[in-house]
């Protein structure tokens, strides 16, 4: 089950960040409408980033993966190829206009087969703009984190947003992990839809392809690991609540009686299929890409002592926020702070004043038009 969350929860990040200091370039919402408030020191802000924590015994590999090898960075991109000449046959479903952007529905072919529902925004004007891949978690959807999308656009990034092969699934598109092989064509194809993605991107005269990002939450933030250390075209990776993989999420402490509950036939086939593409092993072979990490200190799905296990993995350069959050950390103030001025740092987007409409019609307004959703339980459940 989901629940609804309407756009107030969004504007509540958005008023936070204003009071709390942020300066943003505008935001979701028309010019004409915004009122500037700044408020540089407020009582009762996140203070930000915090000191990493202090975990205990470190995560074992299920005994299943123990004679597994993982591939090395120069053989794991054989996993994930596919034709790049092909056509991305792009079929547009609809647009609408927001102040400043357009907002596209479309899809493109996978290469696996079927399409990719994806949701392309993008600023006014020639470019050349930042590029930027937005990945959900899991269970969801990319109509989540349009908004969010919004908010980079007005910042000066093109950003496209796909839903998962899981969520693609007409019949049940809740049934996430399936402990079958199906999970691990699922993991393939979103790794490869993502790579078309990216094609998608470079074949835009507006976008700079020397300036191209992933964010990824959760689930997203698990498979942007394993995106980096297959694709080399990106420069910035953004891993949001993100530990190293869904072996590790369902053989921790989190969720091991799901992963116990199962034969043991099975399960020793599903770590043969999932272990050797684990993003943890991947998240490594990142360099040159340089990555982000945002994790909570309180999160009781994507657990600390994980989390810093796949913060440890990954390569140079790289940066390590931690706030005290749990998973929910989308909706921090000064994660989102720290993240946009480092995605400004690495790809140019532009970070001015931040305002925040202040009319309760026009916010009502936009509760009508935008709802999305948010999983009833946090992280990969």
């Amino acid at each position: 089950m989901k629940r609804r969350f309407s756009i107030i929860l969004y504007l509540i990040l958005l008023l936070a960040l204003s009071v709390c200091g942020l300066t943003t370039a505008g935001l979701a919402f028309p010019p004409s409408v915004y009122a500037s408030i700044q408020t540089p020191t407020v009582p009762g802000c996140s203070s930000g980033e915090v000191p990493a924590p202090e975990v205990g015994a470190p995560y074992s590999p299920p005994l299943e993966a123990a004679s597994i090898t993982p591939f090395s960075c120069d053989e794991i991109g054989g996993e994930f190829a596919y034709d790049p000449q092909s056509p991305l046959d792009i079929q547009e479903v609809g647009s609408r206009r927001e102040e400043g952007m357009t907002i596209i529905d479309l899809s493109y072919a996978s290469p696996m087969g079927g399409i990719v529902p994806s949701t392309l925004v993008v600023p006014d004007g020639a470019g050349p703009f930042a590029g930027m891949l937005y990945m959900h978690g899991m269970p969801d959807t990319r109509q989540t984190w349009i908004l969010a999308a919004v908010t980079y656009a007005r910042m000066g990034a093109v950003v496209l947003l796909i839903d998962s092969p899981f969520a693609r699934r007409a019949d049940d598109p809740e049934s996430t992990i399936i402990f079958g092989e199906q999970d691990r064509r699922d993991q393939i194809q979103l790794i490869v839809d993502l790579r078309r993605g990216i094609d998608l991107l470079l074949s835009r005269p507006d976008v700079d392809p020397k300036r191209l990002t992933y964010i990824g939450y959760s689930y997203g933030g698990l498979m942007g690991g394993l995106l980096a250390g297959v694709e080399h075209g990106l420069k910035a990776y953004v891993l949001q609540v993100a530990i190293g993989g869904l072996v590790t999420h369902l053989t921790g402490s989190m969720d091991r009686g799901r992963f116990q509950s199962m034969s043991e036939d099975l399960r020793r086939k599903w770590v043969a299929w999932m272990w050797p593409i684990e993003p943890i092993h991947y998240v490594g072979c990142a360099s040159p890409a340089a990555i982000l990490f945002q994790n909570g200190m309180l999160d009781v799905y994507s657990l600390p002592a994980d989390a810093l296990r796949y913060q440890e993995a990954a390569s140079e350069p790289k940066t390590i926020r931690w706030y005290q959050v749990g998973h929910k950390l989308v909706y921090d103030a000064a994660a989102f702070r720290d993240q946009a001025e480092w995605l400004a740092q690495e790809i140019g987007i532009s970070v001015g004043q931040l305002s925040v409409p202040v009319d309760p019609q026009i916010m009502a307004a936009y509760v009508g038009q935008y709802q999305f959703n948010v999983p009833e339980t946090d992280g990969m459940r």
